[in-house]
């Protein structure tokens, strides 16, 4: 059993509402090489809060902000601050330096 499905199995046991995906679209993105929100700047999350690599998630519009997800590729988690326009529900766009775009397991924890 990888990690990502013992996240997702004890998220169900203790009656949480998860979403495991083993095969979606995962890529990363760094504000400073292209801005988001279309807007140029860099700082701020279509959420209205501060970038943070390593915390920040781009997820799409079915996915509410504040979700959690655990990305298995990097093995940590991420908080859905941000939007893309390139970005669908069941994709992940984290914010990090490592160029990314994989298919892989992730874990959406809806609150």
């Amino acid at each position: 059993m990888s990690v990502a499905q013992a996240f997702a199995l004890f998220c169900l046991l203790s009656g949480g509402n998860c979403i495991y995906d083993p095969a979606a679209h995962i890529t990363t993105y760094w504000p400073a090489a292209g801005g988001i929100n279309g807007s140029g700047d860099y700082t701020v999350t279509a959420s209205g809060r501060e970038v943070e690599e390593g915390v920040t998630a781009a997820c799409g519009p079915g996915i509410a902000f504040g979700t959690k997800v655990y990305v298995g590729w990097f093995d940590s988690w991420f908080t859905c601050w941000d939007r893309g326009s390139a970005i669908e529900d069941g994709e992940v766009d984290v914010m990090s330096k490592e160029l990314v775009n994989v298919r892989g397991e992730v874990v959406w924890v809806i609150e």
